[in-house]
């Protein structure tokens, strides 16, 4: 059998592989899906937060403090806990399942892997709309925070990367919960062997 992996050249035919030679590129396959996602999270927590610090840093006026603590507890209450820890992370972490589930994903699959767990192509159509709609309005706010003056692009910036963070942290707090269940399958499936 050329040009298949020795761990398959190995096992006969009608015989199953080792569950681990099967899972191993599906696992690879969801973190490089989950993982571009987290990356641009973090990347976008950095920057946004730098700007914040600078901001915080040049001074605000007492009725700007104000501001700034009432927009990041909203950001955080109504972008980061409801919108992403309570709707985005679940649906991204099952469109990582999904993904990984898929029998023999080909090249066009890998490549797109980080914009598939995001909805953005492979999906039902009211998704795709619903996704991309997102990701259009998500730009919009963006160069509409860009325009505003400092300090109150700062102030928002700010917000945004709270609510990004609880997201973040959602998404990783979601992978460790998956890591540890498979873990335990893992372990009751070789004890009961």
């Amino acid at each position: 059998m050329p040009g298949l992996p020795s761990v398959a050249r190995s096992i006969p035919p009608g015989d199953d592989p080792p569950r681990g030679a099967r899972a191993t590129p599906r696992v690879v396959l969801g973190g490089w899906g989950l993982g571009v996602v987290a990356f641009t999270f973090a990347e976008a927590i950095y920057r946004l937060g730098d700007r914040a610090v600078e901001t915080v840093l040049a001074g605000l006026t007492p009725w700007q403090w104000l501001g700034f603590a009432v927009c990041t507890a909203l950001f955080a209450y109504g972008e980061g806990y409801r919108a992403l820890h309570k709707r985005f992370v679940p649906k991204l972490i099952a469109r990582t399942d999904e993904l990984m589930a898929r029998e023999s994903p080909g090249v066009w699959i890998w490549l797109t892997a980080p914009l598939f767990v995001l909805h953005l192509v492979h999906a039902e159509r009211a998704e795709l709309a619903r996704a991309w709609l997102a990701l259009v309005l998500i730009v919009l706010a963006v160069l509409v925070v860009r325009a505003l003056p400092e300090p109150y692009r700062g102030m928002i910036d700010g917000a945004v990367a709270t609510a990004l963070t609880i997201g973040l942290g959602s998404m990783l707090l979601a992978v460790r919960r998956r890591v540890a269940a498979a873990a335990a399958a893992a372990s009751m499936q070789a004890s009961d062997c």
